[in-house]
């Protein structure tokens, strides 16, 4: 009877044992499911985002996109998509510098490229580290911001000319929008004269350009509006020395040259 008493409790325990084992053998695939639950949730918001357009996605919500892939990284630092999460996370910091330039992004995209390179060397992604680090440093050099310094318009025989002065490159985006009809261009990276700032230009010829309008959005952009007036077409070129940023606006049909009005602050010779 002792010695039957005796096995039972060391029968018991050897279970448990086992019992124990095998649940700690199973977690590491129990958190690489759990992590690949939230890798692929992760993956399917960034691929939302991207498919809106990289226009209408804010610099917060590219850093909360971000932020989603480095949780994965954190909580489940074992997992097989710890490496994929970091990496997936320093391209969203990138994407988040190109829309803000902001060196908050540039240097986290910078510390998340190191924590993969220290926590997972043997990841495959290790030599596409360079890479994407010499990426911000080009980056960094193409988003000094730039001065508005004036808008200009001219009247000729057949079109009217806006001339926008800045004192460097940029980087530009514009549309043609009907009812009303009207042209705009947000200027990527620009601060404006104080003089010129949420400024409105009214023009009382009738011609084609007939108001100008100048404001400020987030994010370091300058938006500016030409409502138009009868335009059959419009053309919008770069000059160099100084740099400018040209809109000819074309006439539907015609008419006598009228005298030149200007609008702002006139750009340098």
């Amino acid at each position: 009877m002792t010695g039957l008493s005796t096995r039972r409790p060391a029968r018991a325990a050897a279970v448990s044992a086992i019992a124990l084992l095998c649940l700690l053998c199973s977690g590491e695939s129990l958190v690489a499911a759990t992590a690949e639950e939230m890798y692929v949730e992760a993956l399917a918001h960034e691929r939302n985002l991207r498919s809106l357009g990289h226009a209408l996605v804010t610099s917060v919500e590219w850093r909360d996109a971000a932020d989603r892939y480095e949780f994965i990284a954190r909580t489940y630092p074992r997992s097989g998509f710890g490496d994929n999460a970091l990496w997936q996370a320093a391209g969203l910091a990138l994407e988040a510098f190109d829309r803000e330039g902001s060196e908050i992004d540039r240097s986290n995209g910078t510390r998340l490229l190191t924590v993969l390179a220290r926590d997972h060397p043997r990841s495959p992604l290790i030599p596409r580290i360079s890479e994407r680090l010499n990426a911000l440093t080009s980056r960094a050099r193409q988003t000094a911001i730039t001065r508005v310094q004036g808008i200009t318009r001219e009247v000729f025989a057949d079109f009217v000319r806006v001339t926008i002065a800045v004192d460097g490159e940029i980087r530009y985006r514009g549309e043609r929008l009907a009812r009303p009809d009207r042209l705009y261009f947000d200027l990527l990276r620009t601060i404006v004269d104080t003089s010129l700032s949420n400024s409105t230009w009214a023009f009382e010829d009738g011609d084609v350009v007939r108001k100008i309008r100048l404001g400020r959005h987030p994010e370091n952009t300058t938006r500016i509006v030409l409502d138009l007036n009868d335009v059959e077409s419009y053309d919008v070129y770069t000059l160099y020395n100084p740099y400018r940023l040209v809109v000819d606006t074309v006439r539907k049909s015609a008419s006598r040259v009228r005298p030149t009005m200007t609008a702002g602050k006139s750009p340098g010779p």
